[in-house]
């Protein structure tokens, strides 16, 4: 994971048993960065190579659109 600027990757350790890690989870994340993240595995032979970058936007969720309204009303149509 880089720091949502373009800088370096920094390594990250996630849960895992002792051979998967199977998630982690990012934190203290700045609203309107994107992240670049990639992973790799390693196996009782090494380390594999890092996978394409994937990206992820640090997003607030939306505000609820307004409410509709009523404006007009005949005989075929609302």
């Amino acid at each position: 994971m880089d720091d949502g600027l373009g800088g370096n990757f920094m390594s990250l350790i996630g849960s895992s048993s002792p051979f998967l890690m199977t998630r982690y989870t990012a934190l203290g994340l700045v609203r309107g960065r994107t992240y670049r993240f990639r992973y790799r595995a390693r196996n009782c032979i090494g380390w594999g190579p890092f996978s394409d970058e994937v990206f992820a936007l640090a997003a607030s969720k939306p505000s609820a659109p307004p409410r509709p309204m009523l404006v007009s009303v005949s005989s075929t149509t609302i």
